[in-house]
Protein backbone atom coordinates (compact mmCIF):
# COMPACT_ATOMS: atom_id res chain seq x y z
CA UNK A 1 0.00 0.00 0.00
CA UNK A 2 1.59 3.31 -0.88
CA UNK A 3 -0.24 6.99 -0.76
CA UNK A 4 0.10 10.54 -0.98
CA UNK A 5 -2.36 12.18 1.73
CA UNK A 6 -1.53 15.55 0.91
CA UNK A 7 1.23 17.46 -1.00
CA UNK A 8 3.58 17.63 2.42
CA UNK A 9 2.01 13.87 3.42
CA UNK A 10 3.23 10.11 2.09
CA UNK A 11 2.05 7.04 3.79
CA UNK A 12 3.56 3.58 2.90
CA UNK A 13 2.74 0.05 4.32
CA UNK A 14 2.57 -3.40 3.88
CA UNK A 15 1.39 -6.88 5.52
CA UNK A 16 2.61 -10.43 4.60
CA UNK A 17 0.92 -13.66 5.77
CA UNK A 18 3.15 -17.04 5.12
CA UNK A 19 1.78 -20.29 5.87
CA UNK A 20 5.31 -21.59 4.87
CA UNK A 21 5.71 -25.61 5.17
CA UNK A 22 8.58 -28.05 4.55
CA UNK A 23 7.18 -30.18 2.38
CA UNK A 24 10.32 -32.26 1.91
CA UNK A 25 13.51 -32.93 4.09
CA UNK A 26 15.86 -35.83 4.86
CA UNK A 27 15.86 -34.47 8.87
CA UNK A 28 12.10 -35.52 9.47
CA UNK A 29 10.45 -32.08 9.58
CA UNK A 30 8.04 -32.54 6.87
CA UNK A 31 4.60 -30.34 7.89
CA UNK A 32 6.72 -28.37 9.88
CA UNK A 33 7.40 -24.67 9.80
CA UNK A 34 10.67 -23.50 8.53
CA UNK A 35 12.43 -21.93 11.04
CA UNK A 36 12.57 -18.04 11.32
CA UNK A 37 10.17 -17.63 8.96
CA UNK A 38 7.40 -15.59 10.80
CA UNK A 39 3.50 -16.26 9.84
CA UNK A 40 2.77 -12.42 10.08
CA UNK A 41 4.70 -9.40 9.23
CA UNK A 42 3.73 -5.52 8.78
CA UNK A 43 5.18 -2.26 8.55
CA UNK A 44 4.10 1.12 7.89
CA UNK A 45 6.05 4.16 7.18
CA UNK A 46 4.83 7.98 7.32
CA UNK A 47 6.99 10.72 5.31
CA UNK A 48 6.32 14.62 5.64
CA UNK A 49 8.10 16.78 3.56
CA UNK A 50 7.70 20.51 5.20
CA UNK A 51 6.89 23.33 2.93
CA UNK A 52 7.64 27.07 3.22
CA UNK A 53 11.02 27.81 4.51
CA UNK A 54 11.87 24.37 5.51
CA UNK A 55 10.40 22.91 2.15
CA UNK A 56 13.80 21.28 1.22
CA UNK A 57 13.51 19.06 4.57
CA UNK A 58 11.40 15.86 5.57
CA UNK A 59 10.89 13.74 8.11
CA UNK A 60 9.51 9.90 8.12
CA UNK A 61 9.05 7.50 10.70
CA UNK A 62 8.50 3.78 10.47
CA UNK A 63 7.16 1.04 12.26
CA UNK A 64 8.16 -2.75 11.46
CA UNK A 65 6.31 -6.10 13.07
CA UNK A 66 7.60 -9.36 12.89
CA UNK A 67 5.70 -12.29 14.49
CA UNK A 68 6.49 -14.68 16.32
CA UNK A 69 8.47 -17.62 14.62
CA UNK A 70 9.85 -21.20 14.90
CA UNK A 71 13.23 -21.27 16.46
CA UNK A 72 14.19 -24.79 14.60
CA UNK A 73 12.52 -26.98 11.87
CA UNK A 74 11.44 -29.58 14.70
CA UNK A 75 9.13 -26.29 16.05
CA UNK A 76 10.63 -27.36 18.97
CA UNK A 77 10.18 -23.96 20.44
CA UNK A 78 9.80 -20.23 19.12
CA UNK A 79 10.99 -16.89 18.51
CA UNK A 80 9.00 -13.89 19.96
CA UNK A 81 8.11 -11.52 17.36
CA UNK A 82 9.23 -8.21 17.60
CA UNK A 83 8.48 -4.44 16.82
CA UNK A 84 11.24 -1.86 15.78
CA UNK A 85 10.95 1.84 14.64
CA UNK A 86 12.63 3.54 12.21
CA UNK A 87 13.37 7.48 12.04
CA UNK A 88 14.65 9.20 8.81
CA UNK A 89 15.57 12.65 8.29
CA UNK A 90 16.04 14.61 4.16
CA UNK A 91 17.26 17.08 2.87
CA UNK A 92 17.15 17.57 -0.51
CA UNK A 93 18.88 20.46 -2.72
CA UNK A 94 18.78 21.07 -6.66
CA UNK A 95 20.12 17.45 -7.73
CA UNK A 96 21.70 16.60 -3.85
CA UNK A 97 20.22 14.07 -1.40
CA UNK A 98 21.53 14.14 2.34
CA UNK A 99 19.43 11.21 4.32
CA UNK A 100 20.21 10.49 7.79
CA UNK A 101 18.69 6.77 9.22
CA UNK A 102 18.52 5.22 12.55
CA UNK A 103 17.17 1.72 12.34
CA UNK A 104 15.69 0.70 15.78
CA UNK A 105 15.69 3.96 17.28
CA UNK A 106 15.00 2.93 21.03
CA UNK A 107 17.76 0.41 20.87
CA UNK A 108 15.27 -2.88 21.68
CA UNK A 109 16.70 -5.96 21.92
CA UNK A 110 15.32 -8.43 19.68
CA UNK A 111 15.82 -11.85 18.17
CA UNK A 112 16.31 -11.68 14.24
CA UNK A 113 16.58 -15.43 13.90
CA UNK A 114 18.10 -18.46 14.76
CA UNK A 115 20.81 -21.03 12.87
CA UNK A 116 19.69 -23.94 15.55
CA UNK A 117 18.41 -24.07 19.00
CA UNK A 118 21.33 -23.00 20.35
CA UNK A 119 22.48 -20.47 18.09
CA UNK A 120 19.96 -17.17 17.66
CA UNK A 121 20.99 -14.09 15.31
CA UNK A 122 20.82 -10.61 17.53
CA UNK A 123 18.79 -8.05 16.18
CA UNK A 124 20.24 -4.92 14.50
CA UNK A 125 20.94 -2.97 17.74
CA UNK A 126 20.03 1.15 17.01
CA UNK A 127 22.11 1.62 13.28
CA UNK A 128 22.52 5.16 11.57
CA UNK A 129 23.38 5.76 8.12
CA UNK A 130 24.50 8.62 6.13
CA UNK A 131 23.67 9.02 2.98
CA UNK A 132 24.65 11.30 -0.34
CA UNK A 133 22.79 10.84 -3.67
CA UNK A 134 23.06 12.89 -7.14
CA UNK A 135 19.59 12.51 -8.98
CA UNK A 136 20.93 13.04 -12.80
Amino acid sequence: MTGKLSDQLSIYGGYSFLDAEIVASTAGAVGNSPRSVPEHKASIFVDYTFNGRLEAWSLGMGLIHVGKRPGDNDNSFEIPGYERVDLTLGYQRDQYNFRVTCENLFDEDYLAGSIQASRMTQGQKRFITFTVGLDL
